[in-house]
């Protein structure tokens, strides 16, 4: 508005507001008045969206290294002269030498590979010219061999499988026998059925697609167009259907089907502290439950309960 501000929206003075309204009603500006007071509601309104969202920022929850801890701790040191401390520094006092700790410290060391893995041995044989015993010049002999294990990936390779289908024949008469087809995936298809397997495996518990699953093939010099590793690996979905089948069945069929909600906090910039709150949903099948405990319940009534869900 064009008029004069009745007080400062930030810092508001209840006698200056007193003194306006009195000069205003004597003056019969009540017209003015009214005008005047929404205009200055409405601009404490947005002061005070402003500084809120401002506390909200500030009280945000940051990762440690945007605290500034360092340097707020800095901005300390040049107020020590305002505070009436000592202004002179004060001698500095001998540091006594402290041993060195040692790296290893308290580290519990490497832990072991499983006992599993296959393990593949690489000799690392001492140079020719370190041989020679410096002393007598006499060529030294192998007398033992330090370990030291570290986890390594065999690359897989790309093979082609020629499958060599035998024909017999009658030596009597014009008789002759084929081996039959062995059953796959894709029946007279270009992919053999372990790539399949592979791919499907790659898909739904790696989340690689298969555009770029068809890229790395590519880097091998193996062209495998998208639409035959796709088609492949939805006959092989359309192969797992009666075990899906048969899972959904034994979920539906129990007696007792239990759910939980889990609160997990979201990262979410469209509120005001930036973290909300969601939801994870639990089902759980009374059938593979292998035990049950409820604080309020007694023994009879977890025996019946166990005879519903286990049938016995």
């Amino acid at each position: 508005m064009g008029t004069t501000p009745i007080t400062s929206p930030y810092a508001p003075d209840l006698g200056e507001v007193r003194a306006w309204l009195e000069k205003m009603i004597r003056s019969l500006q009540f017209v003015e008045m009214v005008t005047a007071i929404v205009a200055f509601i409405g601009r404490m309104c947005e002061v005070n969206g402003e500084l809120t969202k401002r506390l909200a920022d500030l009280r945000r929850k940051r990762p440690r290294s945007e605290t500034l801890d360092r340097l707020q701790r800095q901005l300390l040191l040049p107020l020590t002269e305002l505070a009436g401390l000592r202004a002179e520094h004060p001698e500095p006092r001998p540091e006594c030498p402290q041993p060195r700790r040692s790296r290893r410290g308290h580290h519990p060391g490497r832990t072991a590979f499983p006992a599993h893995l296959p393990r593949v041995e690489v000799e690392n044989r001492v140079p020719p010219a370190q041989r020679i015993c410096p002393i007598c010049g006499t060529e030294m002999t192998t007398v033992g061999h330090s370990r030291c294990e570290m986890l390594d990936v065999i690359p897989a390779r790309l093979v082609v499988q020629a499958r060599l289908d035998e024909r017999v024949a009658c030596p009597k008469d014009d008789t002759i026998v084929s081996a039959p087809t062995p059953p796959a995936i894709v029946e007279r298809g270009k992919l053999a059925d372990s790539l399949i397997v592979e791919a499907t495996c790659d898909k739904y518990l790696e989340h690689l697609p298969v555009e770029r699953q068809c890229t790395r093939f590519a880097r091998d010099g193996v062209e495998v167009a998208p639409q035959t590793l796709g088609r492949s690996v939805a006959a092989h979905i359309d192969l797992l259907k009666p075990v899906a089948r048969l899972i959904e069945e034994q979920t539906r069929s129990a007696g007792l089907l239990g759910t939980d909600a889990t609160g997990i906090p979201v990262l979410d910039p469209g509120v005001a502290d930036g973290i909300r709150t969601g939801g994870m949903w639990c089902w759980t099948n009374a059938r593979w439950v292998s035990f049950f405990y409820s604080p309020s319940a007694d023994s009879d009534s977890v025996r019946r309960w166990s005879c519903k869900v286990f049938g016995v």
